[in-house]
């Protein structure tokens, strides 16, 4: 789920940051993995890749349905994602590790570099969650520039139940958030067109057929962003 600007959508917390040699093993390059957590990271560092010009959602949906190019390193990338979904449970860190080589796999590496990932303490100010208190906020993309932030900034949720879930669901969440991220990277943040019940602007035509090619295609399922826990 993406919120814009002018919403009130959360009360921030202290970001827990991941580092290579902590937490989860995973192999992973902890330059980049620190690139990936920067917030103060913006269009004079180094390490900066703008956006490009803005495209259809049509356009975008095509290019992520796209046969892979497979260049160097997605192998690498595919095998360390395939050992690591072998884990029973989420870990916070392996999440976080997993993020360059999900975009490699799935998202031709377009999102490297463009997003800023983190762990938050998120208070969802939402109607939704006012009428079901027992539904649980796993994460949100914001646009860039929100509260400051110059990237793409996908928060996940510390306080949501990451123990109770399997290691293919927690990935899902995270996939789910980096779906919303290549459409912002490639279109902005316009509406998506709701032709079933059900859908929204932020979850319409253009990102259920992405999910589901996402689903099949990589066997990942994609928990809702804000789940009922009933």
């Amino acid at each position: 789920m993406f919120i814009y600007a002018s919403g009130r959508p959360f009360i921030r917390g202290g970001v827990t940051a991941v580092h290579a040699d902590e937490g989860a093993p995973y192999d992973v390059e902890a330059s980049e993995l620190a690139v990936l957590q920067d917030p103060r990271m913006s269009a004079r560092s180094p390490a900066w890749r703008p956006l490009n010009s803005p495209i259809s959602q049509g356009e975008a949906l095509a290019r992520l349905l796209a046969p892979s190019a497979r260049k160097h390193g997605f192998n690498d990338a595919l095998n360390r994602i395939r050992q690591a979904m072998t884990m029973p449970h989420a870990s916070g860190s392996l999440l976080i590790k997993m993020f360059n080589d999900l975009d490699t796999v799935i998202f031709h590496n377009k999102l490297r570099r463009r997003i800023y990932l983190s762990w938050r303490h998120l208070t969802q100010e939402d109607p939704e969650l006012i009428r079901n208190p027992c539904a649980v906020l796993w994460g949100q993309t914001n646009p860039a520039n929100f509260h400051g932030q110059p990237r793409i900034a996908i928060e996940l949720n510390t306080q949501a139940p990451w123990s109770a879930t399997t290691r293919k669901d927690s990935v899902g969440v995270l996939v789910h958030e980096m779906l919303h991220a290549w459409f912002m990277v490639h279109c902005g943040i316009p509406d998506d067109v709701i032709v079933a019940k059900g859908m929204d602007v932020h979850h319409g035509y253009y990102f259920h057929s992405a999910r589901v090619h996402i689903e099949q295609n990589f066997g990942l399922v994609f928990l809702e962003p804000v789940a009922s826990m009933r």
